[in-house]
This record gives C-alpha cells, structure tokens and sequence, in this order.
C-alpha cells in the first residue's frame, strides 16, 4: 500500500510534503525550500522513506485479539487435534504469561526466553520446546497479518533435549494375555464393524513379533513377506526402507 502524500507551497512560499501519519492524521514537513525543482526531488526521496515505514507499519493488537484470530485460523486450517494441543498450549501456560491486555509489540525475544526459564522451572525442557514451538507459529502468522514487524523467536534457541524415553517389552505372560483378550473381542456384537481386525490376533502377533507400526502392518503386502527367511521388510516408512528383514521367528511353526 503506498502512502498518501501531497506537495503543497504555502503563503510564505515554502514548499511542504503533506501526509497521511501513523495515527490517520494529515499533517506536514517542510522540504525547506522555495524552488519548486527542488522541492520535487526532496518531495521524492521523502515519498520513499514514506512508503519504506508504510510497509514496516502494524496494526496494533492486543495479545487476547491476536491469539483469538490465531486459534481460529488453525481451527478453520488444520486438524482437529492439532488444534485442540495449540489451544491448550496459549490457555494453560501462553496467555497467562503474555497477558491478554497486552499488545504483542511488546513481544520481545528476551521476553520469551524469560517464559522459556520460567517453565523450565516446573517441566522438562523438551515440554517447554513444544510450548516454543507454538510460539513461533503464532509469531510467524502475526507478522503475515501485520501485526508484527518481524519474527520475535527468530532468535530464541530450543532448550536442550532432556527427555528421557521409557522401553519396557510385553512380558510372555501379557502377551498371551493380549491374544486371549482379542480371540474374546471376536465374540463382541460390535466387533464386525471393524474390517480390519476380523484378523485381530493375527494382527498382533505380526506386529509383537516384527514391531511395524500399526499403519506399516495394515499395509503389508504379500510380496513384503518372505517367508523361507522368516522375515518381511516394509517399505512404508522411511525409518525401515533402510532395513533389511524384521524377524518372524516363531509366528510360523
């Protein structure tokens, strides 16, 4: 959008740049001359430093606002569940730090990397780069609707990963207990409705026995499985296009 601007002389024979401001006001500054030659060169380099601050020019906003808009439009743009997680994210922890009564020009980097150690004091700092995460997101769109000028967490650094994953392996005892539990589900009134797992206990002991993911198995085809070597190799997922057999020993005899 370019900026409303006018040259005008007044009485005193002085040229000015009349303009629109910030603030939706018209009001001048002199080019401090009486020679209109001149005075249309300086009028253009002033039309250009205009036009320059008319595109960094935001709106203001209230984080509240902003926020509300936001979670909106990942309501209307992406999944259910997604959304669901942002939401809880800006309710729980976001808004109460950020203030709904603010403007999110105050959102600065330091002032996010202050919410950063503030969380760190309560989670694991892998919970609190989720929570980063939605930041940037939402930083990212308000300075696609002019409401900020520039990215705030552009600068701000991921905490250090500290999660801790958890293995723990089925027990022979609860796998058994499993495979009894899903010959018992075929007994179910409502278990027709899933085609899939009319070969419930099947599906099972593949996935035990291989450790596919649940999409990898429903997937596999017969030219996967090579059964004189006991094994299959799923294509599916990136993670396993690398690997070469995974094992069935045991499923077959």
């Amino acid at each position: 959008m370019r900026a409303k601007a006018y040259l005008v002389q007044e009485s005193n024979g002085v040229w000015y740049a009349k303009y629109l401001n910030a603030e939706n006001q018209w009001t001048k500054r002199s080019l401090q001359t009486r020679k209109k030659a001149v005075a249309r060169i300086k009028f253009g380099e002033f039309l250009t430093e205009l036009n320059k601050a008319e595109a960094r020019r935001v709106e203001p906003i209230k984080f509240g606002g902003a926020r509300d808009q936001y979670l909106r439009w990942v309501e209307a743009n992406k999944a259910r569940s997604w959304y669901i997680k942002q939401r809880q994210y800006f309710e729980s922890t976001i808004t109460p730090f950020f203030d709904d009564a603010s403007y999110v020009s105050s959102i600065t980097s330091r002032k996010i990397e202050a919410y950063a150690e503030l969380r760190k004091k309560v989670v694991r700092g892998t919970t609190v780069n989720k929570e980063l995460a939605a930041l940037r997101k939402f930083c990212r769109k308000l300075v696609e609707w002019r409401y900020l000028p520039f990215n705030p967490t552009s600068n701000v650094v991921d905490l250090p990963d500290d999660s801790q994953p958890r293995i723990r392996y089925l027990s022979f005892q609860e796998y058994e207990q499993l495979l009894r539990n899903a010959e018992e589900m075929k007994t179910l009134p409502h278990f027709s409705l899933g085609l899939h797992f009319r070969f419930l206990t099947e599906y099972i002991m593949l996935g035990c026995n291989t450790g596919l993911r649940p999409s990898e198995l429903l997937h596999l085809e017969g030219r996967d499985v090579d059964l004189p070597a006991n094994g299959c190799a799923s294509g599916e997922s990136p993670s396993l296009a690398s690997i070469q057999r995974a094992t069935m020993s045991g499923m077959f005899h």
